[in-house]
């Protein structure tokens, strides 16, 4: 299945799901990022991915501080595919590169174990496995410090060329310090070990018996200072000269040596792949379900679609019981912990099958939150995510296609209106497949007349279509249209309006507060238009608008028309 469109992705807040998607390894990242959503010809491929996030769940509900050794040892991996790939290439690694490949293997030792102790329950492609020849070849001393030194051990001539050059360095260090005590005990000075000697401006003396002295160069001076250094000898020119000789041999076998090792880790190559593909793989499915856990999810029942020709594409449900909007629920949760006060939120519950679902119901009702929310769980599922809801059972759908928001489009020139039905025509060509349509107020950018015409013509096409058609609408009479299921939000239908509004008169400015605790977001099946509440004229009272209007309101709305 195509991953879903930019628009999809935006209009169903889906971003704010994957940011809640915490990954610590840039492996972990690349997996995320090339997530797609299964689609219903991958239902199994599909299951099987929820097993492996339910048994990583509950896996860290019993091993709480494995996985957060676990989560801490992945914010140390480091990305070491620029370095596979010049292994590939055939380059020679410096010691900066044998370091950090080094620190992975360790990296991957350590996970092995952690897996070790999770009694081998985690899944085979996110099971990490110890590579011993790699540590073998980057600590050959088997000390396991997170270092890394060209060691003497990896080539005889190396070990011989660092024997000569620690000799000579110790020949010059002892001539340097036969100078120093000559002259400390010729002039009763004090030189430095660095071979240097400082003495005040205004010793004459002294610096006239300095500057006559052959073992001594002029270095520096301040205003203060005159400071000099030792000058040394043909014997420790000498031996400098034969140490740059020997550092030079010295870079040279060091050279032949990460050569050695990297040719080595070269044939350890598709093993150090593997186990970032499996880091990256166990990072990701511990991210999900890290989530699960957090935010109060639970698995959802897929349902394959039949195989059945005449029913293959007709067939499929969508449940959700008690699911959730996680952004807007969050939000509410934040502006609660803040301090503020305002609504709570409401799980809400339906149910859809192919053909057309109409939600009615009054402004400020949550018909477009219900909208994305099951637009969200339908995709969080399909991306093999647990879902924000009590119980979910799903088919998946071959494609989500939403029209929400504002849809003008500025590029183009074309009205609301004409944007919308731009993109509802999109809808109704692909409604022959197995999708989900997801359409906010049908037709609010033209006259209600033409508007509940066009409306209803659309509803009728679609409600004979393959695909599974949700629609937010004020017109009621779309909603009653003959097969198709309308579910109205429950709203102001059990509010004591009488003590809503005593409650205002105490304090008037309440009227935005007292509708978000009042209104029911839950959704009720209708089958007639006499159980069609009218939460408007409520909802205008609760705002403050003249009681007078209200009352006029009131007498135009049970007034037939003529």
């Amino acid at each position: 299945m195509k991953p879903f469109s930019p628009e999809v992705i935006k209009n169903l807040d889906l971003d704010d799901i994957f940011s809640r998607i915490v990954v610590h390894t840039p492996y972990g990242e690349s997996e995320k990022k090339a997530m797609t959503p299964y689609g219903p010809e991958e239902a199994t491929a599909l299951i099987a991915e929820l097993d492996n996030v339910e048994r990583i769940t509950e896996l860290i509900r019993a091993n709480r501080y494995a996985f957060v050794d676990m989560r801490g040892t992945f914010s140390r991996v480091k990305d070491l595919r620029g370095t596979f790939l010049r292994l590939k290439a055939g380059e020679v690694l410096v010691v900066t590169e044998l370091f950090e490949v080094k620190m992975l293997s360790l990296t991957i030792k350590k996970l092995s174990e952690t897996a070790v102790l999770l009694k081998g329950r985690l899944p085979l492609d996110a099971t990490v496995h110890a590579l011993p020849e790699v540590d073998q070849l980057l600590d050959p001393a088997g000390v396991g410090t997170p270092t890394f030194y060209i060691y003497d051990d990896y080539a005889e001539e190396l070990r011989g060329v660092r024997a000569r050059l620690r000799e000579l360095e110790d020949q010059i260090m002892l001539e340097r310090k036969r100078i120093r005590a000559g002259l400390e005990e010729r002039l009763g000075v004090k030189v430095r070990p660095s071979g240097e000697l400082a003495v005040g401006k205004d010793d004459r003396a002294l610096i006239e018996r300095l500057n006559a002295e052959p073992d001594l160069v002029y270095s520096a001076e301040t205003y203060v200072n005159i400071t000099y250094r030792l000058r040394g000898n043909d014997a420790i020119d000498h031996m400098c000269s034969l140490v740059e000789d020997l550092r030079a041999e010295e870079e040279s076998e060091e050279f032949e040596v990460r050569k050695t090792l990297s040719q080595a880790l070269r044939e350890l190559l598709p093993y150090l792949e593997e186990n970032v593909k499996a880091i990256g793989r166990l990072d990701l499915l511990a991210a999900k379900g890290y989530f699960a856990i957090g935010f109060d999810c639970v698995r959802p029942d897929i349902i394959p679609p039949k195989t059945g020709a005449a029913e293959g594409l007709a067939s499929g449900v969508l449940e959700i019981f008690e699911g959730r909007h996680l952004k807007v629920e969050q939000q509410i949760k934040k502006a609660k912990d803040s301090g503020s006060e305002g609504g709570r939120y409401t799980a809400v519950s339906l149910g859809l099958t192919p053909g057309v679902t109409c939600i009615t119901g009054a402004n400020m009702g949550g018909k477009t939150v219900t909208l994305k929310m099951v637009g969200m769980l339908t995709a969080v599922a399909q991306y093999g995510l647990f879902v924000p809801a009590k119980a979910m059972r799903l088919t998946p759908r071959a494609f989500i296609y939403t029209s929400i928001g504002d849809l003008q489009d500025v590029d183009q020139g074309l009205s609301t209106f004409g944007a919308e039905i731009l993109k509802v025509s999109e809808a109704v060509k692909l409604s022959c497949g197995p999708g989900l349509i997801l359409i906010d107020e049908l037709a609010r950018g033209t006259n209600p007349k033409e508007g509940f015409a066009i409306s209803m013509a659309i509803v009728n096409h679609l409600k004979r279509a393959s695909a599974m058609t949700l629609i937010t609408t004020h017109f009621d009479g779309l909603a009653d249209a003959r097969d198709v299921r309308h579910l109205q939000v429950l709203g102001l239908s059990f509010v004591d309006f009488k003590s809503v509004m005593l409650e205002m008169e105490n304090d008037p400015g309440k009227g935005i507060e007292l509708l978000k605790r009042s209104m029911d977001y839950r959704l009720k099946e209708i089958h007639s238009p006499e159980e069609v509440p009218k939460d408007a004229i409520q909802i205008a009272a609760l705002m403050g608008l003249d009681e007078k209007i209200l009352e006029e309101a009131r007498k135009v709305l049970v007034t037939p028309r003529g």
